[in-house]
């Protein structure tokens, strides 16, 4: 229970207090105030010993910030805390994707998909990894099981029209980008007033 007041907040607890750090932090990363988030999310982990949310989330800022080696620190913290974090894994994938460590980002996507194998966002992110790995068979199938798990993933129809085009389906593609761009998703939209 925390007590509000003017300007101020009592908890009962430290772990309320390192949850209100965490909360706070992930409106300031949605806000792009990146330095207050990563110093909440430390805060929240100073409060509350192997708080997993917090490790993973200052990944996140860290990844943002280009620091690839301090996101994978974090997230191996993460993982150290709780094994079976399916985030942290996915995590762990995105950041190797980045780094072109290519076959290890594809063992990370893999364990974070054993662990939730309906996460459409897990998908779609292996769907990239693939393409970027030149397995269009296997990015296709990626994005497409995205789009059936979540039919409002914009950027899965987005990102499986880049590779449609690719592969000079074009007409699919074109079908893909209209999808996307009806779900509102600006890429889609600039990319087909370009091609009309």
């Amino acid at each position: 229970m925390k007590i509000k007041g003017e300007g101020f907040t009592l908890y009962n607890t430290l772990e309320e207090l390192a949850k209100d750090f965490l909360e706070e932090g992930k409106t300031l990363v949605y806000q792009g105030n990146y330095q207050k988030a990563y110093d909440n999310f430390s805060d929240a982990m100073i409060h509350l010993k192997d708080f997993k949310e917090a490790y993973f989330h200052r990944s996140v800022v860290k990844f943002i910030w280009k620091d690839y080696e301090g996101a994978l620190a974090d997230v191996a913290e993460a993982l150290k805390i709780d094994p079976d974090y399916a985030d942290a894994w996915a995590q762990n994938g995105f950041v190797k994707t980045e780094m072109c460590r290519f076959d290890e980002a594809l063992q990370d996507y893999s364990r974070a998909l054993a662990l939730d194998p309906v996460n459409a966002h897990y998908f779609n992110d292996r769907g990239y990894l693939r393409k970027q790995m030149n397995d269009f068979t296997g990015a296709m199938e990626d994005y497409t099981r995205s789009i059936e798990l979540k039919p409002d993933t914009a950027d899965a129809y987005f990102n499986r029209a880049k590779l449609k085009n690719k592969l000079n389906e074009i007409e699919g593609c074109k079908k893909d980008l209209t999808k996307a761009a009806e779900l509102g998703f600006m890429p889609a939209i600039i990319q087909l007033q370009r091609m009309d």
